[in-house]
């Protein structure tokens, strides 16, 4: 999982979980977590949109064997709340073990 911390003050605080690799074909709800596929390409459609250069920035970090950029990856929001993109550190652990369950 990866981080994005929000240190710029136009940009809220808050972290980003996402799994890179893996892009689900359908939002998966487990516990508290949504586990929802992302294109690149639509991150506005699913997070705030002033978080969406700092996500598309993270992301480009990560390439296919090929070496090109990802295209999609699944992201992992709260089912509830405002900011669902903004997952706290002390939820991490629980966000872990909700991904461990999925499958």
């Amino acid at each position: 999982m990866a981080e994005t911390p929000q240190a710029a003050p136009e940009n809220p605080g808050g972290f980003v979980i996402f799994m890179p690799w893996v892009t689900l074909p359908r939002s998966v709800c487990v516990g508290r977590f949504r586990f929802h596929p992302l294109r690149v390409s639509e991150i506005g459609a699913v997070i705030d949109r002033e978080v969406t250069t700092a996500i598309e920035s993270a992301l480009n970090c990560y390439v296919r064997r090929n070496g090109q950029p990802i295209e999609s990856c699944t992201i992992v929001l709260r089912s509830r709340g405002n900011r669902t993109w903004d997952i706290p550190r002390k939820h991490w652990d629980l966000a872990i073990d909700a991904a461990k369950s999925s499958h």
